[in-house]
């Protein structure tokens, strides 16, 4: 969930429904840098809550494969009466009348409504890397922190972590 974008995004075609084209030269900054909007359309997300599992309908979602995650706008959802309860532990996404919805994750530094497991769809090669496949590039940092899509400092050291093995 974020509280900063103006609108919900996708990174995944399969997921979207009710897909329609965007108009001539649709596009959002992440940063300063320009994302193209392929598509719009719907999509379901299955969130946590307190008696199991709920579907959360979001509607006008932005397609953006070029984008590393997906972003639900806390600003949509609370024009459609929804609140962010950060009073609560473990956090919640609430209703109007202050019945829950979803109960939100943090995870890398970062609220997640919706837990995907990445680790356990991960696909690892089985060959050794050769010196072609395995160049080195030198980078400025904010370089490197805008191809990672604006890592916290939580999620850098995960990635830290996870690649020294």
């Amino acid at each position: 969930m974020d509280s900063g974008t103006t609108i919900h995004v996708g990174n995944d075609l399969g997921r979207f429904t009710n897909i329609r084209p965007p108009m001539t030269g649709d596009f959002l900054w992440a940063g300063n840098t320009r994302v193209w909007i392929k598509a719009y359309g719907s999509v379901t997300l299955r969130v946590d809550s307190a008696d199991g599992h709920r579907l959360l309908y979001l509607e006008n979602v932005a397609y953006c494969p070029d984008l590393h995650c997906s972003l639900v706008s806390f600003r949509i959802l609370r024009r459609q009466g929804l609140w962010w309860d950060t009073k609560s532990d473990p956090t919640i996404l609430r209703r109007s009348d202050d019945s829950e919805l979803a109960v939100l994750h943090e995870k890398y530094g970062q609220w997640i409504l919706e837990l995907n497991d990445a680790e356990a769809r991960a696909a690892f090669s089985t060959q050794q890397p050769t010196r072609r496949t395995a160049v080195r590039k030198r980078a400025e940092a904010i370089v490197w922190h805008k191809r990672l899509g604006h890592p916290g400092s939580d999620a850098l050291e995960h990635l830290v972590n996870q690649s020294e093995g």
